[in-house]
């Protein structure tokens, strides 16, 4: 199933949840599309911090088949208004997880996902903004 995720955050189509276990992170889902999760990370100056619970989670609804699609999206705030920046399947995403330090903060254990990710030479699992157009 191909999402794509740019056309979704533009439309205003995201549904968003806001789980306390999960921040700085959120869940979401496009509109209609229930069975479709994502765990969103929001843009912190150039990286993006990805929870280890919240991405356990999505991985976990995925094989017990509440969710058919799961990805990571990362997003950018600006002043109130969502901007697609990557996004990429749970599954692309742990292959990219396996050599980057799991690391422990004051809301749980997490990850860097560096921007390097997401600009001209980004690891080729994550889906580019230009790639979805």
């Amino acid at each position: 199933m191909k999402i794509n995720w740019q056309q979704i955050v533009h439309a205003n189509n995201l549904i968003m949840t806001h789980p306390k276990a999960v921040f700085p992170n959120r869940f979401g889902w496009p509109k209609g599309q229930e069975r479709v999760g994502a765990v969103i990370a929001f843009q912190s100056q150039t990286d993006f911090a990805l929870g280890k619970i919240g991405f356990d989670h999505m991985i976990a609804q995925k094989k017990v088949g509440q969710l058919d699609e799961a990805f990571v999206l990362l997003l950018r705030n600006e002043s109130g208004r969502l901007l697609f920046v990557n996004a990429a399947t749970v599954e692309e995403v742990e292959i990219l997880l396996r050599d980057e330090p799991l690391l422990d903060g004051t809301r749980g254990r997490f990850w860097w996902l560096k921007a390097a990710l997401t600009e001209a030479e980004p690891s080729p699992q994550w889906t580019k903004l230009d790639q979805v157009m």
